[in-house]
């Protein structure tokens, strides 16, 4: 993916997918970047919707946009979840610590009905590319994630 461009992950309820599904999407969204800006943003995507799942209403929108920074040597990737509540619950900067520590900067769009929470991290690690993994889905004959 080039700049600009989001890979796009839908999570209709509290529980499904599973959160290994969710987490093997991550990996595989990820799978471009080098070791350790892979480890980081998989770190600050998985607290963001854990937090997102814990905190607020299905459904669950995740997207990661790879952004690059014109006047800059330095790329980044900005990671945002939505969910179906607008309420900012009190505890959610401390929910969040963790996404502050690793994030350039972070923060909270609220809209009438939703809100979305995001994280902008920044890489010197060249140019940034994304791979867009098939949703998670279910066997139709057991019921069960594949």
């Amino acid at each position: 993916m080039t700049a600009g461009q989001t890979a796009l992950l839908v999570i209709p309820t509290d529980h499904l997918p599973r959160a290994a599904a969710i987490h093997a999407w991550i990996r595989g969204a990820l799978g471009n970047l080098p070791a350790p800006a892979r480890l980081h943003a998989a770190v600050v995507t998985s607290e963001l919707v854990t937090t997102a799942r814990r905190l607020g209403r299905p459904p669950y929108v995740l997207q990661l946009t790879v952004v690059d920074y014109p006047d800059r040597a330095d790329h980044g990737l900005l990671v945002t979840v939505d969910d179906c509540t607008p309420e900012l619950p009190a505890s959610l900067d401390a929910d969040l610590i963790l996404v502050r520590a690793l994030s350039r900067r972070w923060g909270v769009d609220r809209r009438v009905a939703a809100k979305s929470v995001w994280a902008e991290l920044a890489f010197d690690a060249g140019r940034i590319t994304l791979t867009t993994p098939d949703q998670p889905a279910r066997n139709p004959r057991t019921g069960r994630e594949r």
